[in-house]
């Protein structure tokens, strides 16, 4: 409200004023434009018409016909004299151009210079506009005199239309010309019809002035109701500020404005707008629960919650008019392409009038209050200034309960992240981290699941570390692909991640629009998610990962749940990164027990050095055969040739190359072992020659082969004859140059390796086959040994099995055991294909089966029986069922016939008593054959 009273009663007037303006103009528009055959003319005429509608000067009409001259050729220069036809006297001038700024000013010569001149009362006379050449007018002294500019700047030419209406002469139009063309003619019709317009505009001024002065008539009497109105609104507008003082919430914000307001006008509902001035955007905060949009339109709470652009069309003329209240007619504004959608709501839900006011709490700018009317013409000038004057209240109040809002979640938040943070630090693995994402994160953060990164060492690729199990990214067809290879960083969202210190969010639509987007990104958002919340996992300026969240939200976070997220994000930084930390521990830990463990093997490795030519003490044997294959060894173990060892299995090929090892000056390292027959095809080259991080998937440290931890020792490959042809080239270049390369690497390294291969495979066969290769055999086979199998030693049988006799006795506690005669002579007559390893694991199985201290019978394989037949006629060979229904009847005889309990057959046989009941059943033993 203004504080002058006249000032009020103007602004009273012109509003009057413009409405009137306005019907008069239109009704002179219709009736020049009825006489207008142009389209053109009627467009322009139109426009005249609106423009003149707002002015409220009689210098903005030149302007306005400045701006009019732009669609009408030729003229660039115009004179509007008016004239007083009742006095018949000059008024003032208004001239100007296309390129000159208009101005006002008196004719050269007395206020109400009479007219008296041939030349007026020609023009005065004629009912269309007429067109003369400057030069005509040399003999009217006074129009020579004022229009000598003109012809000075070099116009020739000029079009004269009387501006009049139906009943009235109001002055005349002159057009200038600097074109000599033919004819103006055909812009008669649209000249006069600016004329008739511009008459229009002299007659509202002309009225104006009346009511101003019988306005002033009753001055004082409008002085008494202003102060009245005044006095009405101070009291309001104290009242108003009384009850916001005591309101607690935004609740009781919103009761205090409906009571207070709807006993002054009237409204539908009201709406109060919070803005972030950091995204330039805004969006509802105070909702009406009497909004007529709230019961009719289905999505009212997504369009509330949504936010929009301080810069459209409704609060750029906001903060343009920031101090006073601006009224919006929906009819006109929805027109607008660029409307906000809540106003397009509530205008589809019948609301046609919004007044808005922009909310500043000191030097703070909250946010708006909206009122919405469902009819047009709902706020005056009064009401305005009332809106107004609320608003400062209003945003104080609004502030204060923002502030307390503000404290509570702060209070609220530090109790979260305080329970949070006894939960946290009770996470030692990854399995921690997964339930405490699934029973407390996800219950205080809306996301759906998260993703964790692990940076690697030279922090140019992260890495997944942790998978959420309920991600619905497990069932798209690349999850496997995209989740098990390492990323580069080289996408801007991860650099902008890293290099800021608080929680980053993304709408991934947007996202997905630029290029370099990571895979995993793309796949969540063809999975459905809507935002990506990260949070970069760092010892101080360490960057160890990325912690990546996934939600369902549309709009994202709020500021209270980016501020909590940031603060949660920062305690699983430290668990996360602990969790890292204490698995390399392990991992350190673990390789420092394998390399113990490694030492042990080594040292198991090591032999006592030889005392003699033919003392192996793990190689048992006194024959002959034997006795030569010490002497090979003897002869080849201080070269160093590559030994070729051949034989069947079970022979002790194994310990032949142990046996040379030990004995060669290569001792003092352990021999590094290699069975080719048991690796996977794929890892016999990583396994051999070792590889670099992140030359294949799984390689995520460097490790070092075989032929590397063999270096100044012996490499012993076992089963040689297994392995790939495409794996032979590579081992073959190995033993000619002595230099390899790790898979992945590019640097050539230096061995020292003496090769000992053994195999079971005729390779001579397998080269004709091609199977194996010639040049590689040929390499290999510098000193074959070919070992004995045990049939063809027989006299060593008795020395082995007493070996392993003793050897097994004492890991069973049976020590002092024996073999009896029988038992003897059938492990020298047995035939033995599986060589010294069938004898051993035979006696195992014997001592562990035999409960006194003499082996008195074998187990041998059924398909020999024959064969010990014939050389041992006198011996009766029996099956184990018959041994075992013998021993079952020996032991009944022993109890007399008792069965279970103490001191039963079952006891004694150390069997559950069903079990003995099921064997006698089986073997068909019976009571008349115990006795």
């Amino acid at each position: 409200m203004s504080s002058n009273p006249h000032e009020d009663k103007l602004i009273h007037i012109d509003a009057i004023t413009h409405q009137m303006f306005s019907t008069v103009l239109e009704i002179g528009s219709n009736e020049s434009t009825e006489t207008q055959g142009s389209e053109l003319d009627k467009k322009v005429l139109h426009n005249l018409s609106r423009k003149l509608s707002d002015i409220k000067d009689s210098l903005e009409i030149a302007y306005v016909v400045k701006d009019t001259l732009l669609n009408v050729p030729f003229f660039t220069s115009f004179l509007i004299v008016e004239i007083d036809s009742l006095n018949k006297t000059f008024g003032t001038l208004l001239s100007g151009g296309k390129n000159v700024e208009p101005v006002r000013y008196k004719l050269k010569g007395k206020p109400g210079f009479p007219l008296h001149d041939e030349y007026f009362d020609a023009f005065l006379a004629e009912n269309e506009p007429t067109e003369h050449l400057l030069s005509d007018f040399a003999s009217s002294p006074w129009i020579s005199k004022n229009l000598n500019n003109w012809k000075q700047a070099g116009f020739k030419k000029v079009l004269i239309c009387g501006i009049r209406t139906s009943k009235e002469f109001n002055g005349l139009l002159f057009l200038f010309s600097a074109s000599e063309a033919p004819s103006f003619k055909p812009y008669f019709r649209l000249v006069q019809g600016i004329a008739e317009q511009i008459s229009a505009a002299f007659i509202c001024f002309r009225t104006v002035e009346k009511m101003k002065n019988m306005e002033c008539q009753y001055e004082v009497g409008v002085m008494h109701r202003l102060n009245a109105e005044r006095e009405k609104e101070k009291t309001t507008l104290i009242e108003i500020s009384n009850d916001m003082s005591a309101i607690r919430d935004k609740n009781d914000l919103l009761a205090v404005l409906h009571s207070r307001l709807k006993k002054l006008f009237h409204f539908s509902h009201t709406l109060t707008s919070l803005t972030d001035l950091k995204t330039n955007t805004y969006t509802g905060l105070i909702f009406d629960s009497e909004s007529i949009s709230k019961k009719k339109h289905p999505e009212y709470q997504r369009i509330c919650d949504a936010r929009y652009s301080i810069n459209d069309p409704v609060m750029t003329a906001v903060f343009a008019a920031s101090d006073t209240a601006v009224v919006f007619d929906l009819d006109e504004l929805c027109m607008n392409d660029e409307c906000p959608e809540w106003v397009t709501m509530n205008y589809d839900c019948g609301i046609r009038e919004i007044v808005v006011t922009i909310l500043n709490s000191g030097s703070n700018h909250i946010g708006s209050f909206v009122i919405l009317s469902e009819k047009k013409n709902s706020f005056q000038s009064k009401e305005l200034g009332l809106i107004k004057g609320i608003s400062s209240t209003l945003a104080n109040a609004l502030d204060n309960i923002l502030s307390k809002e503000e404290i509570l979640e702060r209070e609220k938040e530090k109790s979260v992240l305080l329970s949070l943070s006894q939960d946290v630090a009770l996470i030692r693995n990854k399995e921690d981290l997964l339930k405490f994402n699934k029973e407390k994160l996800k219950k205080i953060i809306p996301i759906s699941h998260l993703l964790i990164f692990k940076m690697t060492n030279d922090e140019s690729r992260y890495t997944p570390y942790l998978l959420d199990p309920d991600s619905v990214c497990r069932s798209h067809p690349e999850y496997e692909k995209i989740t098990s290879n390492p990323i580069p960083i080289s996408d801007w969202v991860s650099d902008k991640v890293f290099l800021s210190d608080s929680t980053q969010v993304f709408d991934l639509a947007e996202l997905t629009k630029t290029t370099n987007l990571p895979d995993y990104l793309r796949m969540n958002y063809e999975c459905g998610k809507k935002q990506v919340i990260y949070n970069a996992l760092s010892i101080g300026h360490k960057k160890t990962g990325l912690l990546v969240m996934f939600s369902d939200l549309e709009k994202g976070m709020d500021k209270n749940q980016l501020r909590l997220t940031q603060g949660i994000s920062s305690q699983l930084s430290t668990a996360v990164t602990n969790i890292i930390a204490n698995e390399e521990i392990e991992k350190q830990f673990n390789e420092i027990t394998d390399y113990k463990l490694q030492l042990e093997n080594m040292n198991d490795y090591l032999q006592e050095e030889i005392q003699t030519s033919y003392n192996y003490s793990e190689i048992i044997g006194n024959s002959i055969e034997m006795n030569k294959i010490f002497h090979m060894v003897s002869q080849v173990a201080d070269s160093q040739s590559s030994v070729l060892i051949l034989g069947e299995t079970g022979t002790g090929k194994e310990l032949i190359a142990r046996a040379i090892h030990n004995a060669s000056p290569r001792k003092d390292k352990a021999m590094v072992k290699v069975n080719c027959a048991t690796l996977p095809v794929n890892l016999i080259e990583s396994e051999l020659f070792g590889h670099e991080r992140g030359s294949f998937t799984g390689a995520t440290e460097r490790r070092i082969g075989k032929f590397e931890l063999a270096n100044n020792s012996t490499l012993f490959l076992d089963e040689i004859g297994e392995l790939p042809l495409e794996l032979q080239v590579k081992l073959l270049r190995a033993l000619q140059e002595k230099e390899i390369e790790r898979v992945g690497g590019k640097t050539v390294i230096k061995t020292n390796v003496r090769i000992i291969a053994a195999t079971n495979r005729d390779l001579q066969k397998d080269v004709k086959e091609g199977a194996f290769r010639a040049d590689l055999f040929f390499r290999i086979n510098i000193f074959p040994i070919t070992l004995p199998s045990l049939r063809d030693r027989k006299e060593d049988i008795p020395m082995l099995a007493t070996y392993f006799l003793e050897k097994y006795g004492r890991k069973g506690n049976k020590e002092a055991m024996s073999f009896s005669n029988k038992v003897m002579k059938e492990l020298v007559a047995y035939s033995w294909p599986g060589n010294v390893r069938e004898l051993e694991h035979l006696v195992e199985r014997s001592v562990l089966l035999t409960t006194g201290t003499t082996i008195k019978h074998i187990s041998l394989p059924i398909t020999n029986r024959k064969e010990m037949e014939e050389i041992l006629p006198d011996t009766a060979i029996r099956t184990i069922e018959e041994v075992e229904r013998d021993h079952i009847i020996m032991v009944l005889r022993k109890t007399n016939g008792k069965i279970s309990g103490i001191g039963g057959a079952a006891e004694l046989l150390k069997i559950p008593p069903t079990t003995l009941s099921s064997k006698m059943a089986k073997y068909k033993i019976k009571k008349s054959a115990i006795v």
